[in-house]
């Protein structure tokens, strides 16, 4: 049985959503296989294919073109089969527009960018080993602006209202931040962020606020399912 990642990179020093992978490969759980749908290269069976990862991206989820709706058909069959899916920022926008239409995803109010302080919401079977508090790596401008019918929230932020959901009744789980990003990764974006001159959220804490252990559960727990 295969982990499939979807890599929905476009810029080409992260393609094959290289920190998620890495992630997925230390838990030794499955086979990774990666396909990118910004190039149209998602498997045309979903068989043996155990669980989903859907990665961020640059490209905003308001958009709309052909890999796009190429990438939604796709979950949306997913989601048909009972197939566990996490999506992870842009992949957690791509469920709320799937689960709840267009409208639910739109531009932030308020970008986060920088090691977020995450509220845990509801005792999720994703977050189990988590505390009620922990912090994260963010990176978006856009956001889910309500929790699909069907869904409920699970964490919070205080500039993010819905900083996870998953589906009640489907194993299906959207987290606004990245647990897959290393210190060294996110240093380095958060660099390209600085010198745009953008506010950085807890700038000088990302030593002492980053936990490996974080991701490890979350990933863990979803392979579990």
């Amino acid at each position: 049985m295969n982990t499939l990642i979807i890599d929905n990179n476009i810029y080409p020093e992260y393609w094959g959503a290289s920190d998620i992978r890495s992630c997925i490969c230390d838990l030794n759980h499955s086979t990774v296989k990666v396909r990118r749908a910004p190039a149209l290269d998602l498997p045309s069976s979903l068989r043996d294919i155990k669980n989903i990862i859907i990665s961020g991206s640059v490209t905003s989820a308001t958009e709309s073109n052909d890999w796009t709706r190429a990438l939604d058909l796709f979950i949306k069959n997913a989601i048909d089969k009972k197939i566990p899916i996490l999506g992870i920022c842009y992949g957690h926008q791509v469920l709320g527009r799937i689960l709840g239409g267009k409208s639910n995803v739109r531009k932030s109010k308020q970008y986060e960018l920088g090691w977020t302080k995450i509220e845990k919401k509801y005792e999720s079977k994703l977050f189990l080993g988590l505390p009620s508090v922990f912090y994260s790596f963010s990176t978006h401008y856009d956001e889910v602006c309500s929790v699909p019918q069907g869904c409920r929230l699970t964490a919070q932020s205080q500039d993010c209202a819905i900083e996870a959901f998953e589906s009640m009744k489907d194993p299906i789980f959207g987290i606004q931040f990245h647990p897959e990003k290393s210190l060294k990764e996110a240093k380095k974006t958060l660099l390209f962020h600085k010198k745009q001159n953008e506010i950085i959220l807890n700038e000088k804490n990302g030593n002492s606020l980053f936990k490996l252990e974080i991701g490890r559960h979350i990933f863990n727990n979803f392979l579990k399912m």
